[in-house]
């Protein structure tokens, strides 16, 4: 594992430099030690010394204190003028002055800590595409944006383009495990973090400032994971013209934990896709509220989601969409309390097989409740819904603090015809083992795939509440069980039946009740 430090400037003094085989270069009071990789810059007459884009630098052997030798003939060089500044990487006081260059002379290795001055500002003049090459196992290369010249280095997060690719249209990608920790990074098209399989990332307190109309990618294949947390995506690029580009795409599996935008005003796309390789992404807390330029505000593609998407506790625009297009079967995507306001009872559920949506102004007497506000949940569903390719609820969890046969109820309504117990019933996972921490699993499901469908129990007691249905067909699903040792149980509800409209007022109230 090697530390290795970027900044501005800086560097050893260069006072002289022979033509010879090999070339002797004096830095009084140099500090390095021999086969360290070291390069040059801003050195007069000799030029030929001086860092150029992909220079793999020089190998030192140290002469004395104040001379080296770097292992190259400059007998045809030009002859030394003046001034000049080495650089090798392993303090403040030799930093190298880009990481790209600092990838263009070393190989990045497991564990390897890159320190990048916080008002450090990228001094490599990209000409194509760049892409800095990472660990593909073990541990992750670490970058970590500190106080300039600070040492022990002390972490602050910077706002300067740490890394910038935005000379023109040259895209920047992060590939291999990497860790990065208050960095600024400024890409001149998509931006990148490709891990591949068994790779991983993680981004905190970053700021990723996209090129016009850019998006950032994270994750290049299946079974990679990319932790993300306090990260700004900063659209200014894009000025005042409107740009339809998707801004974050993710594959494998994508964690973010705190999301904010800066200028996102002019994007008309939708906000958010996954891609075909996606196995689960989850936001929580981010802040989609200036997403307001577009009719409405779309959060999420579908396209090529799979997977499941959870998005919750965070912040739209006024006026917004869930989500565009149909999930594919692979997709679950679940939105808990997402809106411009806080919702806590706000649930949205979009499968392929069909939509659960809450609702707080239809709801049972004595039902659900979220933090005091009563609430149910409306089901639709698709045609390719069977009772062989279910819709799923949400799991609904809660606690049982006695052993013994229990029941357990939950009520559900509609206004057009009782459901049977192989289109609609309960599922109830608890603890039916003595000792053991196996659950175990019972249904009000009909007592098998080919047994004679019976129609689940009346509800001749509940209230229902809210204009709108007519409650004229309440049902109560129930499972009985013995319990055989107290604590946590979880339910669901399962829809077998196919193309249940809006129309049909299909509520289920969220409430499972234990007697």
């Amino acid at each position: 594992m090697a530390t290795y430090y970027v900044d501005d400037g800086g560097g050893k003094a260069v006072t002289a430099a022979t033509n010879a085989n090999p070339c002797q270069v004096t830095i009084t009071g140099h500090g390095f030690s021999t086969n360290d990789k070291v390069v040059f810059h801003n050195i007069g007459g000799m030029t030929q010394l001086n860092f150029t884009n992909g220079s793999a630098g020089y190998t030192v052997t140290v002469v004395d204190t104040n001379n080296i030798t770097i292992g190259v003939d400059s007998t045809a060089y030009g002859t030394y003028t003046s001034g000049g500044t080495a650089h090798n990487g392993l303090s403040w006081g030799a930093a190298f002055t880009s990481v790209s260059a600092l990838d263009d002379v070393f190989t990045f290795a497991s564990g390897d800590i890159v320190y990048i001055g916080h008002d450090h500002v990228c001094q490599y003049v990209h000409t194509n595409n760049r892409t800095i090459t990472l660990p593909t196992s073990g541990l992750p290369t670490v970058f970590i944006s500190a106080t300039t010249g600070s040492n022990p280095p002390t972490y602050q997060a910077s706002t300067t383009n740490q890394i910038d690719t935005s000379e023109d249209i040259y895209t920047l990608t992060i590939d291999g495990s990497v860790a990065m920790y208050g960095c600024c990074i400024n890409a001149g098209s998509t931006l990148n973090f490709f891990a591949d399989d068994n790779e991983c990332g993680t981004l905190v307190d970053c700021t990723l400032k996209l090129a016009t109309n850019g998006g950032v990618i994270f994750g290049n294949s299946v079974l990679i994971h990319t932790d993300i947390s306090n990260v700004v995506i900063d659209l200014s690029n894009d000025g005042t013209t409107d740009r339809s580009g998707t801004v974050i795409t993710s594959s494998g599996v994508t964690k973010i934990d705190k999301l904010t935008f800066i200028n996102p005003a002019y994007r008309t796309g939708v906000v958010l896709q996954t891609s075909s390789s996606n196995l689960n992404f989850e936001i929580v807390n981010a802040d989609f509220s200036g997403f307001t330029n577009a009719t409405t505000c779309e959060l999420l593609s579908l396209t090529t989601a799979n997977g499941d998407i959870l998005i919750s506790n965070s912040k739209t625009a006024a006026t917004f969409t869930y989500k565009v297009n149909t999930p594919i079967p692979g997709n679950r995507t679940t939105f808990i309390n997402v809106g411009n306001t806080s919702q806590p009872a706000s649930l949205y559920l979009a499968t392929y097989y069909g939509d659960i949506t809450s609702s707080t102004s239809i709801y049972r007497s004595s039902g659900a409740t979220v933090e005091g506000v009563a609430n149910s949940w409306l089901v639709t569903t698709t045609a390719n819904c069977s009772q062989d390719d279910r819709l799923y609820s949400p799991w609904i969890y809660g606690y049982i603090s006695s052993t013994g046969s229990k029941t357990f109820d939950l009520y559900i309504t509609n206004d057009t015809a009782d459901f049977n117990d192989n289109e609609v019933w309960l599922e109830i996972d608890y603890l039916g083992t003595a000792s053991s921490g196996q659950w175990s699993n019972k249904t009000d499901y009909m007592a098998d795939r080919l047994a004679t469908a019976a129609v689940q129990t009346d509800d001749t007691t509940s209230t229902w509440n809210g204009s709108g249905p007519s409650y004229t067909y309440k049902q109560k699903l129930s499972v009985t069980a013995t319990v055989n040792t107290a604590g946590m149980f979880r339910a669901r509800v399962c829809v077998g039946v196919a193309s249940i409209a809006s129309t049909r007022k299909f509520y289920i109230d969220p409430l499972v009740t234990v007697s």
